[in-house]
């Protein structure tokens, strides 16, 4: 509104503008520059005219010296031999320029040598010349010739009456074309009068068929695009008006709705704060029982390490069984082989004692016993060695065991790491749950008193929107003043 506004506004001060235009136009551009020009011209021609008359003068004068001293000198000798013929015809020789008034030679006594030639003119200034002839270092006569700028004169005039018919004409030629150029100009601003006027009365479809691409041309298309503009710009206001007015009867039904939504959003609100205070006290709850089990996953930790310690010793033990085994076979097989070598001997003894007869009948008993007993011996060596290796290979098996019992210890403790970082996972994501519920009963709160601002906004709003509408209808009011092209405006709708 305040667009429009200020567009008609420029459209009274253009009106104004051009009305006075329409008055004095002709006035302001032709009368400035007549005179600028007959002044312009004045003083040139004033100038010129001086130049030449100037020029003239300095002609003459130039020429009267000159023509003074030449008459002396062509002269000299006829006047020194008394040669008055050639003197004659000398001076009528230069009495044939015009601009000779008289001629008048004499002698130094001022007697005439020849009569004074004289013409008759009729008006001018006379320039007089007097000169004295000498022959050498001696006077022989005087010369007098006037000179008259009547004929310089003449041709100043004529000089004068042909700047002042060319200055004329020139005027006159300008003084057309300003007339002709205030004319093209003055013709479009009523033009445009007329058109400012009807736009006043509310026509915004005004528009002018002016072509060119001079400055009026430019105009025209601006006007034209200016109320196109403008027309364009009253469909949107009218169209926005219509819009808003139906607008406001949603916005109406819509706020009865968050109304009532309010009322339910506030009771949803309440129900949420209670579950979020539960869920607070079993996250806390969660967080007591996550630290028991960190702990207790701690001491499972080092009893399994305590654990794998004793299995590392229990290994070594084995190890060193195994090592005293073999020394033990290794005693076993020299004490079996010491038997058969005893048993070898005895048997021995015992055929040498069957020789010997009854002299080697106590040797023979002897030998027999050192063999039973080698026997026995070598039996109880074999015994013993099959129990060792029996036990070697129960110790050997014992350390598979024990190594197996050593790997899942290890992977026991591996794993129980890893619960311990998941249960410090688990204790980090309730502190975080626990922020975040924090988080969420601020958020709960904070929704609360927004809850409660919307259901104060939705009575403002009502009554805004009561109030918008009123306004929507005046200003459709308003805007029914002016007259639009109703194709441009289903033009508008078809583009929406």
């Amino acid at each position: 509104m305040e667009n429009l506004k200020l567009y008609f506004d420029q459209f009274i001060i253009i009106k104004g503008k051009t009305e006075e235009m329409k008055m004095k136009l002709k006035n302001k551009f032709i009368l400035p520059n007549t005179i600028i020009l007959v002044i312009s011209f004045l003083i040139l021609l004033i100038y010129l005219i001086d130049n030449q008359k100037r020029v003239e003068y300095e002609r003459l004068t130039e020429k009267t010296n000159r023509v003074s001293k030449l008459i002396v000198l062509t002269n000299r000798d006829n006047i020194y031999n008394f040669d008055a013929v050639a003197l004659n015809k000398n001076i009528e020789s230069f009495f044939r320029d015009k601009e000779i008034k008289s001629i008048k030679i004499t002698d130094i006594f001022e007697k005439e040598i020849i009569g004074k030639k004289e013409r008759k003119i009729p008006k001018g200034k006379l320039i007089t010349k007097k000169l004295i002839i000498s022959k050498g270092n001696e006077r022989i006569g005087k010369a007098e010739i006037i000179f008259t700028d009547f004929y310089a004169m003449g041709k100043i005039k004529k000089m004068k009456n042909l700047i002042m018919l060319v200055a004329g004409s020139v005027l006159v030629i300008i003084l057309i074309t300003l007339l002709y150029i205030t004319n093209t100009v003055v013709k479009p601003m009523l033009l445009f009068i007329e058109k400012f006027e009807k736009a006043k009365n509310g026509d915004l479809k005004v528009r002018v068929n002016i072509k060119g691409k001079d400055e009026i041309g430019k105009l025209g298309n601006s006007f034209n695009e200016f109320m196109m503009r403008l027309e364009e710009i009253a469909i949107e206001i009218k169209e926005g008006a219509e819009i808003i007015s139906n607008s406001t009867n949603e916005i109406n039904k819509a706020n009865e709705e968050l109304a009532e939504k309010a009322s339910s959003q506030a009771a949803n609100v309440e129900e949420t704060a209670a579950t979020t205070e539960e869920i607070n006290s079993l996250v806390i709850l969660n967080n007591k029982k996550t630290d028991q089990a960190n702990i207790l996953v701690q001491e499972t930790t080092e009893k399994a390490i305590k654990v794998g310690g004793v299995s590392n010793q229990l290994k070594k033990s084995m190890e060193n069984i195994t090592r005293s085994s073999k020394k033990i076979e290794n005693i076993i097989g020299v004490i079996d082989e010491i038997a058969f070598q005893t048993n070898l001997l005895a048997l021995n003894a015992a055929v040498e004692a069957a020789r010997a007869g009854e002299a080697g009948k106590g040797f023979a008993v002897v030998a027999v016993e050192i063999r039973d007993l080698a026997n026995r011996s070598r039996k109880a060596a074999k015994e013993i060695k099959t129990l060792i290796k029996e036990s070697g290979e129960r110790v050997r098996s014992g350390d598979v065991l024990v190594e197996n019992t050593i790997l899942n210890l290890d992977e026991i403790v591996k794993e129980i790491k890893n619960i311990n970082k998941i249960i410090e996972d688990i204790a980090q994501r309730n502190k975080e749950q626990t922020d975040g519920i924090l988080q969420i009963n601020m958020a709960v709160d904070e929704l609360d008193e927004v809850t409660q601002i919307n259901a104060g906004i939705a009575e403002e709003t009502s009554a805004s929107a009561n109030i918008l509408y009123e306004k929507a209808s005046d200003f459709l009011e308003v805007i029914s003043f002016f007259k639009i092209d109703e194709e441009i405006k289903e033009m508008n709708e078809v583009e929406k």
